[in-house]
């Protein structure tokens, strides 16, 4: 079933149970005059009538008057339900009716149908459904043409028969002009129950909104203030707090009250673009802020008016100018710092060069004057010459590449050959943990273009580290080429059995001078910036250092790097994401 007939229905029944209700109104009225009407026909029986029929007729009027008389007071505390209000009314008319048929059955007098003719009036005076009015119309002639059919034949019957007719029709108009009329009524007061009901339910939700819009407003720490074509229409506690006014003081003053006249052109500016805006914000003691406003449009009372938030930014902005002269100056003492470092560097790297040399010469001297306990010495020297070089050079590159001067020559290298000359080169430190280096499928290798030193230095320090942390394992190497987006990328994996590394210090081994433990450092040589030094020049290169690693089971340091380098920023950014 569709929802219009049931609503359709459901309106029809409505509007019956307030016709029926309509009736019920009606009805102590109804009895009162009946009740007086038939008291004055029982004092006119008793005068008027003959003897026959005076008692049977006075006796009928006084009943009729207690029947109407008790309905008049059953109807004083009782109200009868919608749906018995039309058979009471229609009970009504029959009672009405029966003295008037009883009186033409027992005096043989036709000229009483005029009082028929009366309650036939009546009753469509009375009810308000077709359907009890047939039902009182049809029973009241029924009665009198049983009434009337034991009478003799007289030229007055078909008098009254038009007459009993045309009341009949009478009464019909007069329902149907009532029905019409009460409907009308009836659905004008419904649809003002509606209108009113909705009214109600509007004001509710006005009022709701009101509260919920008051409590947020409260709530929040910013000023919040709502106003009309720039004039204050309401606003929260903090805004008065905020300029120093009481909200009261507020309301109905213009906005360009509250801004410093050197800032308002400004502020009108950046409030018709809607965007949000800074202004300089003027209190009621004269002093100034700087304030955050945030605006937006809001439908109210049929017409849209603007609610905004303003935030005192003053001790913001002072915080961001701390800041930014503190970055200043950090930018500042990072410069000193390495162009110290540099000059530093610089100045050792001339006598480590000379203790290097020197000491190769008294070595090979010593070895020729069979002197090997002090050669060992001499190889002692070498060694730690050797580990200050490599920090000095480490320094260096961290310096440079920190400074953006570090150039790059790029040329076509072979992998295989690259990678097994660093191989080589730690071959003694491998040896001295017991540990086992190879280079898997080093025969498909191929070539990269890149920069030769950069990544020798890179791939250095990668297996420099695998083999420091790895103590009798096994460390391998492996190239692999991909496709991407951005290119061909080249994958060179650097994998080891050692001591792995937690995955909360994954991004702290990259950093200068830090190592995964810093207990470590008394454990492992090393200064920590090996991985820095590899990972600043993998991005130099447009490339990156990817880690995979497990307490305790070992770790995986992959290089990705182009297989061509990229020409602009724009490529290496495009090649960064794509690797990513």
């Amino acid at each position: 079933m569709s929802d219009q007939p049931v609503a359709e229905s459901a309106a029809s029944t409505k509007l019956q149970s307030a016709l029926n209700v309509e009736v019920a109104f009606a009805l102590r009225p109804t009895v009162t005059g009946l009740g007086f009407l038939y008291l004055l026909f029982s004092i006119a029986h008793a005068l008027v009538l003959p003897a026959p029929i005076k008692l049977p007729m006075v006796i009928v009027a006084l009943l009729s008057v207690l029947f109407f008389a008790f309905w008049w007071w059953r109807l004083q505390t009782w109200r009868p339900s919608a749906e018995f209000a039309h058979p009471l009314a229609t009970l009504f008319i029959v009672v009405a009716g029966f003295n008037s048929i009883l009186h033409i059955w027992l005096s043989g007098e036709i000229h009483q149908s005029t009082n028929i003719a009366f309650i036939l009036i009546g009753t469509g005076c009375l009810l308000l459904s077709w359907n009890w009015f047939i039902v009182g119309i049809g029973a009241t002639l029924l009665a009198w043409l049983a009434a009337i059919s034991s009478l003799p034949s007289s030229p007055l019957t078909m008098h009254f028969i038009f007459m009993l007719v045309s009341a009949t029709i009478a009464a019909a108009t007069i329902l149907a002009i009532r029905l019409r009329t009460v409907r009308g009524l009836i659905a004008l007061r419904m649809q003002e129950s509606t209108y009113k009901h909705e009214l109600q339910e509007a004001l509710i939700q006005i009022k709701m909104s009101e509260e919920r819009f008051r409590a947020l407003a409260e709530a929040t720490s910013e000023g919040v203030v709502l106003q009309d074509e720039g004039v204050v229409m309401d606003a929260n506690e903090r805004f008065g707090e905020m300029f120093g006014y009481h909200r009261d003081e507020i309301i109905g003053h213009s906005l360009r009250e509250f801004v410093e006249p050197q800032s308002l052109q400004k502020a009108m500016h950046k409030y018709k673009d809607g965007d949000p805006y800074e202004v300089t914000a003027l209190r009621k003691d004269g002093s100034t802020f700087i304030a955050l406003v945030l605006g937006t449009n809001l439908p109210y009372s049929n017409r849209v008016v603007r609610v905004a938030a303003v935030r005192d930014i003053t001790e913001q902005r002072h915080f961001e100018n701390l800041l930014l002269s503190a970055k200043d100056q950090a930018e500042a003492a990072n410069r000193a710092k390495s162009t110290f470092l540099s000059t530093v560097s610089h100045e050792l790297r001339t006598p480590l060069n000379a203790i290097v040399g020197y000491s190769e010469m008294i070595y090979e001297d010593l070895i020729d004057r069979s002197m090997p306990e002090l050669a060992m010495d001499m190889t002692r020297i070498r060694s730690a010459s050797d580990r200050l070089l490599s920090l000095i050079d480490g320094v260096l590159t961290i310096t440079d590449l920190d400074a953006e001067v570090v150039r790059l020559e790029h040329e076509t290298i072979d992998l295989a050959l690259a990678i097994g000359s660093i191989s080589d080169q730690l071959q003694t430190k491998a040896q001295e943990n017991k540990n086992t280096v190879q280079l898997l499928g080093s025969q498909n290798w191929g070539s990269v273009v890149t920069d030769d030193h950069k990544l020798r230095m890179i791939i250095y320090h990668l297996l420099d580290n695998a083999i420091k942390f790895t103590h009798a394992g096994l460390i391998s190497i492996s190239v692999q080429r991909l496709q991407h987006a951005a290119g061909g990328w080249l994958e060179i994996a650097i994998r080891d059995t050692g001591i792995g590394i937690a995955y909360e210090q994954f991004e702290r081994i990259f950093e200068p001078f830090v190592q995964a433990d810093s207990s470590a450092t008394r454990q492992y040589e090393g200064t920590g910036l090996g991985l820095a030094v590899g990972l600043r020049l993998a991005k130099a290169l447009g490339g990156t250092i990817e880690l995979d690693s497990r307490l305790g089971l070992g770790s995986t340091f992959t290089l990705h790097l182009p297989e061509h380098p990229p020409h602009s920023n724009q490529q290496l950014s495009q090649m960064s994401h794509a690797q990513a």
